[in-house]
């Protein structure tokens, strides 16, 4: 090859091809592809995610209504009946799933209305004053007025119901007068500051139970075959079990269990075992103590 001009030194040595316009766009072509396709997959990504925190974050579970569950319990009703609720404890268990009163007790304590929509006190504190719901009904389908709430008042006025003279003792003072069929008026000897949450108390259908006097409430057919305004109704009772099922009347939302089995044991070790089989769901032993699972180490 000549030597360039100026006299410097010849340059021996291999042509090097140059690339061509169109391997070069090629070339740099692959180069960049990698980081297209990274980009694409992180932009799927974040869509995704994105999209499932939009559809958790507006979405509200719900529970579906049906199913049923199965408790094992040591006790048995004794009288399914609010008003004898002092003289067998054991009974408050299935007291507020069958009967409602004029207000409810929240957990937390507060006082709410329940059969009854709102209520006044007069300026004394001695004067009560109860709205019903409208269309109130027991769980056979009767209607439930101001009559029904009188009537469950005024026996425990009574001198020889039944029960603890202390607790009775302020049943006994008070006066009950139905002003129309939705609105009650409770007249107290004095004020008595707890008497919103003692308005809790079931109230009982005078339909059934008018004309019950004394001991005979202790043995009354109702006892076992009661009829409420509570959440549930009673389906069956047995030696075995107690099966409830939702009141189609409640006045309040249905409940979500279609329906409640109550399994009588005699023991907490059958029951126990009951549970480990499965063949209930849960286990009420109040008072009881449980014995570990078979295998369970005891710290």
């Amino acid at each position: 090859r000549p030597a360039p001009r100026g006299g410097g030194p010849a340059w021996r040595g291999v042509a090097q091809p140059v690339p061509s316009t169109r391997q070069g766009r090629l070339r740099h072509g692959q180069r960049r592809r990698p980081r297209r396709w990274l980009l694409l997959a992180l932009g799927s990504a974040l869509l995704v995610v994105t999209g499932c925190y939009l559809f958790f974050a507006g979405t509200r579970v719900v529970p579906a209504p049906g199913g049923r569950y199965v408790e094992a319990t040591l006790l048995q009703p004794n009288a399914l009946n609010p008003l004898l609720a002092a003289n067998a404890p054991a009974d408050h268990v299935w007291l507020p799933l069958l009967f409602a009163g004029l207000t409810r007790v929240e957990p937390d304590g507060r006082v709410v209305p329940d059969l009854a929509e709102r209520w006044e006190v007069s300026a004394d504190g001695r004067t009560y004053t109860f709205v019903l719901r409208d269309r109130l009904r027991w769980s056979d389908g009767t209607p439930l007025t101001a009559a029904d709430v009188v009537f469950t008042y005024d026996a425990l006025g009574e001198r020889d119901f039944p029960g603890d003279a202390d607790m009775l003792a302020p049943w006994r003072e008070l006066r009950a007068e139905a002003l129309d069929d939705r609105t009650v008026r409770v007249i107290l000897p004095r004020p008595w500051a707890a008497f919103p949450e003692a308005a809790a108390l079931g109230i009982v259908p005078r339909a059934r139970l008018e004309g019950t006097r004394g001991t005979a409430w202790l043995t009354h057919p109702f006892n076992l075959d009661p009829v409420g305004a509570g959440p549930y109704r009673l389906v069956d009772l047995t030696a075995q079990e107690m099966v409830l099922a939702p009141n189609p009347y409640y006045h309040a939302q249905r409940p979500y269990l279609g329906e409640l089995r109550f399994r009588f044991y005699g023991d907490v070790p059958t029951a126990q075992e009951a549970l480990q089989a499965g063949t209930v769901d849960g286990l009420a032993a109040l008072g009881q103590l449980l014995a570990p699972p078979p295998g369970a180490q005891m710290a």
